[in-house]
């Protein structure tokens, strides 16, 4: 962030601009990694992840001094090395390895934050077994998000995106707003579907827990509450999933929901002599 003004002395006085914030980093590093000794076969563990520097790099800014500066090429070398030392059994000690790498090892690196999005394989099932070295890719991805400062300590928040839900009954939507604006009319039983996107605040980042455990027990909570209670709207299925993943799980102190509302809207047949309940719909999203 550059200022005008900003800060004391000369340049405040003569609104000359500053350097007031800053950082950089590597996005988009690809690595996969495969493990022949999981049980019942291979494992392959994929993952994008995305490092952020911040420290005495102004110099580079200000005066094109790099002496300090990391090199982006550095930080995906030292990636991948990092993950052929680590198990990679669960994204988050991962993260931390690597946030605590670069504060160790660079004295001009005063934060570091590492974000990894995991993508799902599992085994092709062929006759009614999993196939030993054959996987197909889901869409939904395991998140994480590690922050490593050097005076404010660990930060470390997980999640999960892409969790596609949908139900055909037991939701409506009634008794909203009505305004000049109002064409929407009420829907006693609707189609709800939406994609989760979740991130929860770890009460204890250092504390060494079953992380894979920890988000299957938080993503089954998530997925009850969506289905079970009777939802009057997307806001409240929202609250109760949020609730639902606290008290599954008291290792963590928030989450973070968010669940755009993918909208399935009735086709209308009548035109065709259809009746107008026909159960064809468009889905918008």
């Amino acid at each position: 962030m550059i200022e005008r003004g900003a800060g004391e002395g000369d340049a405040a006085a003569s609104g000359e601009p500053v350097l007031a914030a800053h950082e950089y980093g590597k996005a988009g590093v690809r690595l996969a990694k495969l493990r022949r000794d999981a049980p019942g076969g291979h494992e392959i563990i994929d993952l994008d992840v995305e490092l952020r520097l911040q420290g005495r790099f102004s110099e580079a800014y200000t005066r094109g001094d790099n002496s300090l500066v990391i090199a982006t090429d550095s930080c995906q070398n030292a990636l991948c090395v990092l993950a052929d030392e680590h198990p990679l059994d669960a994204i988050e000690p991962f993260a931390r390895h690597a946030a605590t790498h670069f504060v160790e090892r660079y004295a001009q690196v005063g934060r570091v934050e590492v974000e990894i999005q995991q993508r799902t394989w599992s085994r092709v099932q062929l006759g009614g077994r999993p196939h030993p070295t054959a996987f197909i890719r889901g869409e939904e991805r395991a998140t994480c998000r590690v922050a490593l400062d050097r005076d404010r300590g660990l930060e470390v928040a997980s999640g999960l995106e892409g969790l596609s839900l949908l139900r055909s009954a037991g939701s409506s939507f009634e008794g909203f707003s009505r305004d000049a604006y109002r064409t929407l009319s009420d829907e006693r039983d609707r189609i709800l579907a939406t994609t989760v996107h979740a991130h929860w605040i770890h009460a204890d980042p250092a504390a060494h827990l079953d992380w894979n455990t920890q988000r299957t027990s938080i993503r089954d909570a998530l997925i009850e509450a969506f289905c079970v209670p009777a939802s009057p709207s997307l806001q409240h299925t929202l609250y109760a999933m949020g609730r639902a993943a606290l008290a599954a799980c008291e290792a963590i102190s928030s989450i973070e929901l968010v669940l755009p509302n993918h909208h399935y809207t009735r086709v209308d047949l009548t035109r065709f002599g259809r009746s107008p309940d026909a159960e064809v719909f468009e889905p918008l999203a």
